[in-house]
């Protein structure tokens, strides 16, 4: 199986997991003089609310990694990111005494650790992902409060939702079950 197809695998039981909208998690090529250099696996900010007859499906909006493939697999991650999970034990880091935002780890071939690794990485970005409208609370929060849960259709968007930090940390200030910790 291809790299490409493998990472949009993982992108789809993440999506589903955690009821993210279609399309939010996507691969971008990049490309200088003509061809393609690397990849960068995105997280999209998608419309919402969703305009009818839109053509507008994606935009990039936060890069998880960059993925450089020649004889091996380079990542490229931002190092406070790369901190905070563990380097696989058949990965390397690799020194690159110029670059001081990104740390480099390379694997030299497709592995399970590899794809646990980018899996890891694409989840802990979309936990601390911010939305960049961010919101009181929607129409729903007495439907949220009563489920203990956000409720809204778009987990993405709803990370702009102040209310859902609340509810995420057992803070319940609406419905029929309030409770302040």
């Amino acid at each position: 199986m291809s790299l490409e197809k493998a990472i949009n695998n993982i992108f789809q039981e993440i999506i589903t997991k955690m009821e993210l909208p279609m399309n939010s998690l996507y691969i971008h090529s990049n490309k200088g003089k003509g061809k393609e250099t690397s990849k960068s696996l995105c997280i999209s900010k998608p419309e919402y609310p969703k305009i009818p007859h839109s053509n507008n499906t994606q935009t990039k909006s936060a890069v998880i990694l960059n993925i450089i493939i020649h004889d091996n697999i380079e990542l490229i991650i931002k190092n406070a990111q790369f901190e905070a999970l563990n380097v696989p034990d058949k990965a390397t880091i690799r020194d690159v005494n110029s670059d001081k935002v990104f740390t480099h780890i390379v694997f030299a071939e497709k592995t399970q650790g590899l794809y646990d690794y980018i899996k890891a990485h694409t989840i802990a970005c979309i936990n601390k992902y911010e939305f960049s409208d961010n919101f009181g609370c929607c129409s729903q929060y007495n439907e949220c409060s009563d489920a203990n849960r956000c409720l809204h259709e778009n987990k993405l968007y709803a990370k702009g939702c102040y209310y859902r930090k609340n509810l995420e940390s057992g803070q319940v200030f609406y419905g029929e079950i309030q409770h302040i910790l």
